[in-house]
């Protein structure tokens, strides 16, 4: 995806995608004053035309002359963050101006990656792990969980927007390919995780491990991060939302839990991950990270009609 795209989506997530990729070593949460007293004085009508030009003019950069998406090994994640802001602006408007181009994106994002989690994915000369933890050198490759389920999230606001089956169908194989990646009782009592080659502890501080979902599927990572577990919340509890599925709201709640008993730290901050191998914490914390999981909870709190999951 070209620079322009990269920033144009920005300023549609409200600089939301700048933070999801920010590699700094800490971030300072105190808000900005000019935040408390907003005076926001540009009429709706404009603000929609706003938003909706964004949005015509990504598209116009992400797609090439035959309609075909312009994917590339590192925007996949961003793509199905983009796709979730199409849905929505219709979801907000109450039309359907974009159903038929995500019709055709999603079929695209899925040949692309089939099931929206396999196949190739970045090559990269440098890179770090999700946000400084260590330095990589040499060809790798990453498959983040956060970047498949980012199009689970896209697909379900699609079918509340669009109530057209297809779209569910592909939010739930997206998100069977996060839950693959997500610990659960059976995996941890059984010793034998899905694609990991890594011995999981399955209690760590006298609390159980089922609910974290592991950032990469590489075989030999046990880092159980916040960012792909909190994907992973957000694409269940909208599931778990649109469709009552207990199915969907066990496994949120599962999530939930998973984040109170090892994704904060005794003051109640948020913290990076934890390696499930070693029961190690990562105790850096990132706004993404909180973005995630609050917008996770927020809509299973909704779902459970849970008081204490708003207090958390």
């Amino acid at each position: 995806m070209q620079p322009a795209a990269r920033g144009m989506i920005t300023f549609i997530l409200i600089y939301f995608l700048a933070v999801t990729h920010s590699l700094a070593s800490a971030q300072s949460f105190a808000p900005n004053p000019a935040w408390q007293h907003p005076n926001i004085t540009t009429s709706p009508e404009e603000r929609i035309a706003i938003a909706k030009d964004a949005i015509e003019t990504t598209i116009s950069v992400m797609v090439d002359g035959n309609g075909q998406l312009r994917f590339e090994d590192g925007n996949y994640g961003v793509a199905g963050r983009f796709f979730s802001e199409m849905a929505e602006f219709d979801m907000i408007i109450n039309q359907t101006i974009y159903k038929d181009q995500l019709l055709k994106f999603f079929a695209q994002a899925e040949t692309f990656r089939p099931g929206f989690m396999q196949g190739k994915c970045c090559q990269f000369p440098f890179i770090r792990s999700a946000h400084s933890l260590m330095t990589m050198t040499g060809d790798i490759t990453l498959k983040q969980m956060n970047w498949g389920l980012a199009h689970s999230i896209a697909a379900t606001h699609a079918y509340t927007a669009y109530s057209d089956r297809k779209f569910l169908d592909w939010a739930e194989l997206a998100w069977s390919g996060g839950r693959n990646y997500t610990l659960s009782e059976d995996e941890l009592q059984s010793g034998k995780i899905f694609q990991k080659n890594v011995t999981v502890k399955p209690i760590c501080g006298d609390l159980t491990m089922v609910g974290g979902t592991f950032w990469i599927n590489d075989p030999n990572s046990g880092f159980v991060n916040t960012l792909a577990t909190g994907s992973y919340l957000i694409a269940t509890s909208l599931l778990a939302e649109a469709t009552k599925n207990q199915t969907y709201i066990d496994s949120a709640t599962e999530t939930e839990a998973f984040y109170f008993n090892h994704l904060r730290n005794a003051q109640g901050v948020l913290l990076d991950g934890i390696d499930a191998d070693t029961c190690a914490p990562k105790d850096e914390a990132f706004a993404a990270n909180a973005g995630v999981m609050i917008e996770g909870l927020a809509v299973l709190a909704s779902v459970m009609q849970s008081d204490t999951i708003v207090q958390q």
